[in-house]
């Protein structure tokens, strides 16, 4: 049985590509191979309107190809083209095209593009791109773009982007960057980036970035929302962060001790007004002696003289002590400052706090204890955050 279909099969190829030579006109394409088909390659009108087959070989398809292994076009495709392995076209490929492998597009696609490892487009993709592996346009996007592993636009993109690791864009992005450890932006960005682990715009970012780590390698116009946030140059916005840096950000040693904590050592990272302070002390009131206390602060600083400032922050602390058996084994502790800072030399300054806490159970949020406390101490600058280009 599969012999005679297989005769049938041949006989039918010998006959259509005989007709095809003739006339001239090969609207169908069966083919085992590029040399094994009833429509050649040099097929003078060079549109397929159905093409079928193990792998095929085509001048232009206008309208339907399903292969085993793949498809080659030389020209354009116009349609819907299937394979199991790869599709290659040469030129413009418009409407729906999916493989096992990869797609390679000579020129502009416009419509889906699906496959399980690489997408390349030479021109500019137009609508929705999807790969487990990598998404790789030449010219520029418009539309949607998604990958399980990393999305390239070396042109100019507009739409959404959506990868499982990052999207990367040598030119301005409009839209949404989504992606699942970073985005990089070679150029200007505009609209929304998020990621779950970095966002960088290597040169200009107006509008939001939003992300564990946000890096706006020049200027920054808009909202940096992140664990940590930096601008190279010139921002106007806001950014919200445990860490906001720019050049002139110091990165301060901080030491103090005082009524609420016995012993407090910390970096302070300070600009020309904001600063934020992560620290960790330990004897905190009357707890055992051996807690530790965790701390976070942000807060603004006004100068009075030349070498004197004042600053007010607000703060957070995690005291624990380690010890589950206890029934207070970690609370919570609100605080709010006011500091009184003298800039003895270029590096060093010494500080006196005065400043109110409410502290809490966990368990219930019971208020513990509340009163004022007074510190002291000292900020030695280690440097600042520098940008090399």
């Amino acid at each position: 049985m599969r012999k005679s279909i297989f005769i049938w099969l041949a006989l039918c190829i010998i006959w259509l590509r005989t007709d095809a030579q003739t006339t001239g006109i090969g609207g169908i394409n069966l083919s085992l191979w590029p040399s094994i088909a009833t429509q050649g390659v040099d097929t003078v009108s060079g549109k397929t309107l159905l093409n079928v087959g193990l792998n095929s070989k085509m001048n232009q398809l206008t309208g339907i190809g399903l292969n085993v292994l793949g498809s080659t076009t030389v020209s354009s495709v116009n349609g819907l083209q299937l394979s199991g392995l790869f599709n290659v076209v040469g030129e413009d490929m418009r409407g729906w095209q999916a493989a096992g492998i990869t797609n390679v597009i000579g020129s502009d696609q416009t419509g889906l593009s699906v496959s399980g490892l690489v997408n390349v487009v030479g021109g500019k993709a137009t609508g929705l791109l999807v790969t487990g592996g990598v998404n790789i346009v030449g010219d520029g996007q418009e539309g949607i773009i998604a990958s399980g592993l990393l999305n390239i636009i070396s042109g100019e993109s507009k739409g959404i982007q959506l990868a499982g690791i990052s999207n990367i864009s040598s030119e301005p992005v409009y839209g949404l960057q989504v992606a699942g450890l970073f985005n990089i932006s070679g150029e200007e960005t505009m609209g929304i980036q998020a990621s779950a682990l970095l966002n960088i715009a290597a040169e200009e970012m107006t509008g939001v970035q939003v992300g564990l780590i946000n890096l706006a390698a020049s200027s920054m116009h808009g909202l940096q929302i992140g664990l940590f946030n930096f601008h190279a140059s010139h921002l106007r916005g806001l950014q919200l962060g445990l860490i906001n840096a720019n050049p002139s950000t110091r990165i301060q040693l901080f030491l103090s001790g005082g009524s609420s904590t016995l012993f407090n050592v910390g970096l302070r990272f300070k600009s020309h007004t904001f600063y934020t302070i992560l620290g960790v002390g330990t004897k905190y009131r009357e707890l055992h002696p051996f807690n530790t206390a965790f701390t976070y602060r942000a807060g603004l600083a006004v100068p009075l003289a030349k070498a004197l400032e004042i600053s007010g922050d607000l703060g957070w602390q995690h005291i624990d002590t380690f010890r589950e058996h206890e029934v207070l084994n970690r609370l919570y502790n609100l605080q709010a400052r006011m500091n009184l800072e003298y800039q003895c030399t270029p590096k060093a300054s010494l500080f006196l706090t005065g400043g109110y806490e409410r502290g809490y159970t966990y368990r219930h949020s019971h208020l513990l204890h509340d009163g004022l406390f007074v510190e002291v101490g000292t900020a030695l600058t280690m440097g600042n955050f520098q940008v090399t280009k």
